[in-house]
């Protein structure tokens, strides 16, 4: 209970002088009379009411009193504090981006958040209830909507950050669908306002709102990190590593570059406020192994102070082309790094199905081939007869009028003005995916069922200005990575935190055991190859086990945005004490003066009717 005018209770004053009124006595003058018989019998009537009259006399000053004191209460404004009765559902948004690992006194970011969440479930309103979402890379409803405190807690307690970049507007946008219905609440994002997107996430939605966890401030970060071969020079390489400086003051530091965890080179570096560099550092020698890059300082966030990949030299790719003839595929393929191609001019249906097990690609140059199950092939003005792709007819010089710039087979393939002297008219079918379009036909088409893969060009290309052109080794290349991903000169295993990884398995395997970085096993039934393993949300080097053989591949943050650790400003934030749906504790000033003024009122009327009733 509170008082809004405590200076009201200086009416108390009053109280003294009732009692002063009721000390007063008359003073009696002295009259000499002859006789005193009237007066002895007023006398004995006096006396007999005596005792009733000294009650009633207490009685009124009791009143007046009481009276005095309930005016005075109300004039003081008294208000009591009650438990409010707000209410709203909560869908709690729980960020488990890298930068909730921040450190700050030993503490991560992500630990205060969860205690934010354990004190809003503690608070939580009885007739509210709460979901919660994880914001990771993938955000998912770890609990649906439900008034159980004690599930509740058990969910947020085996909760942890992650090294994966956020996304924030994905939760939210999950959030809002399950505010959807008619419910009544909001979604409280529990964040360290470190993502950038945020502010428009606020701006967009009076439904949203963040409640901000601080921690350290305090780091610098490996944004990218590469290992690429030199063009035209076997054996040697770049390694480039991309650094920031996100702290608000100086850092400086050591950055350790290692291959098989054996030193080749340690640098020193200052970094001003913002400075960003990026650095290549030649190499030279054999591309196997774990090559790794460490900055050396103790910041705040240590999941960026290392970046690592998984380099190997790919297995020679068996390609057998069957054409009668064709100068600029054959020169080209022959010039093809790691490439081993046999050429033959004709097939054997007899023996076809072995020549294509015994070849990663095979291309059919003008030749038809026979029906086709299994296998990557490049079919060249030609079709099988059991692909969904039929020739129609012939057209003449077809203007090349659209493709799909989006599709990994046209990347930096430029395909403007091609000249086409003749092309085949074909129909699609189911499956087919058409990627360049001449005069309403397709002209070059992607087919992929899983076991078989194939790509048709639907026109000779000694009767096109193609194999002319710029465009013409990076398409072949585009379609033999397409076909065969597993082989080629020179791959780096490495993939962003909470991105999957493509693990190539070969024909009878049934199991896969995989091992984290930290020192988990765990084992996959095999569904599908390539097998897309998913949980990368640790960086570090993670090992697979296929049988007997091993292999390992890398996983990193590599991310700008969430080596950027500092709070952005952000609007409409929201006190802990305030959030809808949490307010068990939470109380609201309910005024109390009428009551008072009324009981005032009240004794003041009883306190004239004893007064009436003594006069009379």
């Amino acid at each position: 209970m509170g008082w809004a005018a405590p200076w009201a209770f200086a009416f108390l004053a009053l109280v003294p002088l009732v009692f002063l009124l009721h000390s007063l006595r008359l003073r009696r003058r002295e009259v000499r009379i002859s006789a005193v018989y009237l007066w002895e019998e007023l006398l004995r009537e006096r006396r007999s009411t005596f005792g009733m009259s000294k009650l009633l006399r207490s009685l009124l000053l009791l009143l007046q009193i009481l009276g005095i004191a309930a005016l005075t209460l109300g004039l003081a404004d008294p208000f009591a504090r009650l438990p409010s009765t707000k209410e709203g559902d909560i869908v709690l948004v729980l960020d488990a981006s890298a930068s909730m690992r921040s450190m700050s006194k030993g503490e991560e970011r992500f630990a205060q958040a969860r205690e934010l969440a354990l004190d809003l479930v503690q608070r939580l309103h009885p007739k509210s209830e709460m979901a919660i979402i994880y914001a990771n890379s993938h955000p998912t409803l770890r609990v649906p909507f439900t008034a159980d405190r004690t599930l509740l807690k058990q969910a947020l307690e085996g909760l942890s950050a992650t090294d994966e970049p956020g996304d924030l507007p994905k939760a939210v946008q999950l959030g809002r669908a399950l505010l959807g219905g008619g419910r009544t609440g909001e979604v409280l994002i529990l964040s360290d306002d470190a993502d950038p997107q945020l502010s428009d996430l606020l701006a967009g939605d009076k439904q949203v709102r963040s409640l901000q966890v601080r921690g350290g401030e305090r780091n610098v970060g490996i944004t990218k990190f590469e290992v690429r071969p030199r063009v035209n020079r076997p054996g040697d390489y770049e390694i480039l590593i991309n650094v920031a400086n996100f702290s608000r003051q100086p850092e400086s530091f050591d950055l350790a570059l290692s291959l098989n965890w054996k030193t080749l080179r340690r640098t020193h570096y200052t970094f001003e406020v913002g400075e960003r560099q990026s650095l290549i550092f030649p190499y030279t020698g054999a591309a196997n192994g774990v090559a790794e890059a460490v900055l050396e300082l103790n910041d705040d966030l240590s999941a960026d102070n290392r970046a690592a990949t998984v380099l190997s030299d790919r297995p020679p790719v068996w390609i057998l082309l069957v054409t009668r003839g064709n100068y600029f595929l054959e020169s080209l393929l022959a010039g093809h790094a790691n490439a081993s191609v046999n050429v033959v001019n004709s097939i054997s249906p007899s023996s076809f199905e072995q020549q294509v097990l015994g070849n990663h690609i095979v291309i059919m140059d003008g030749l038809e081939p026979p029906p086709l199950h299994v296998g990557n092939f490049l079919l060249i003005n030609t079709s099988a007869p059991n692909l969904p792709i039929t020739v129609k007819g012939i057209a003449d010089a077809p203007p090349v009028v659209d493709w799909d710039t989006t599709d990994p087979l046209l990347r930096a393939v430029q395909l403007r003005d091609l000249q086409v002297r003749r092309a085949q008219v074909v129909e699609v079918g189911e499956g087919v995916k058409p990627l360049v379009y001449a005069n309403g036909s397709p002209i070059i088409s992607s087919f992929d069922t899983g076991r078989l893969r194939a790509v048709h060009l639907g026109f000779d290309l000694l009767e096109s200005d193609l194999p002319l052109r710029v465009a013409f080794p990076v398409l072949m290349s585009n379609i033999l990575e397409w076909l065969s991903p597993q082989h080629g000169t020179f791959v780096s295993h490495q993939v962003q935190a909470g991105a999957p990884y493509l693990i190539e398995l070969e024909g009878n395997t049934r199991e896969v055991s995989v091992r984290k970085p930290s020192g988990e096993w765990l084992k996959l039934p095999v569904t599908e190859n390539p097998l897309a393993f998913r949980d990368t949300s640790e960086v570090g080097i993670y090992t697979v086990r296929v049988g007997k053989k091993t292999q390992r591949f890398a996983v990193n943050l590599v991310s700008r945005e969430e080596s950027d650790i500092l709070p952005k400003p952000v609007e409409r934030k929201v006190d802990a004490r305030l959030v809808a749906g949490a307010s068990t504790q939470e109380t609201v000033k309910q005024p109390l003066w009428p009551y008072f003024v009324v009981l005032a009122f009240g004794l003041t009327l009883v306190e004239w009717y004893f007064w009436c009733r003594t006069g009379a």
